[in-house]
């Protein structure tokens, strides 16, 4: 049997997660009693999905809507320090969020929309270099809107000494690929069409 529904709060300096399929959760509150900064309350039960589904009168269950975004991402790395450095210059900005939980400090970015964190764990099991090749994950893509932007996301690249493969035309889009500093597979991306 599930306990209580646990409770997770977010505050963020910006609203950039309420946009897309996350804007029905917005509508749940009141514009008058919003805060400055967004507040987004998840709960782990049933409820959390109470008017996102729709009936099917036959089998009288509910389905859920199309699959969601990407809400966020965590990558673990061996530095927090030094990778904190890198990201907050990749990004541009400030972490929206740095925090220790206990078994782990995490920092976190808002980015498009999602949330790109990064975990240091004082336990890690191996300070070996990230290897796309072991399960788990290939590399992480950010999305542009064309080409163009990703030429200029080479010379940004280029201006801030990180190495990259430069732009790389494919048959289903172009990319950009470059990797932090514990070898993480990261790249940018623009899909043709």
């Amino acid at each position: 049997m599930m306990g209580a529904p646990r409770r997770i709060h977010l505050h963020l300096p910006d609203h950039g997660l309420l946009t897309g399929d996350m804007a029905p959760l917005a509508d749940r509150r009141s514009a008058a009693s919003a805060p400055d900064s967004a507040s987004i309350c998840c709960s782990q039960s049933k409820s959390f999905f109470a008017g996102y589904g729709r009936t099917d009168s036959k089998r009288g269950s509910t389905s859920l809507p199309k699959f969601p975004a990407i809400a966020h991402v965590a990558l673990t790395v061996s530095d927090l320090d030094r990778s904190r450095k890198w990201y907050q210059r990749l990004f541009g900005s400030d972490p929206v969020l740095d925090q220790d939980t206990g078994p782990f400090h995490q920092v976190v970015w808002s980015v498009s929309g999602a949330l790109v964190a990064i975990n240091g764990f004082p336990d890690l099991h191996s300070s070996e270099p990230f290897d796309e090749r072991r399960p788990g994950l290939d590399h992480l893509a950010f999305a542009c809107s064309s080409r163009s932007e990703l030429e200029a996301w080479e010379r940004r690249l280029n201006e801030l000494d990180i190495p990259n493969g430069g732009v790389v035309d494919a048959s289903y889009g172009s990319v950009l690929s470059f990797r932090d500093p514990d070898n993480i597979a990261l790249e940018l991306f623009a899909s043709l069409g």
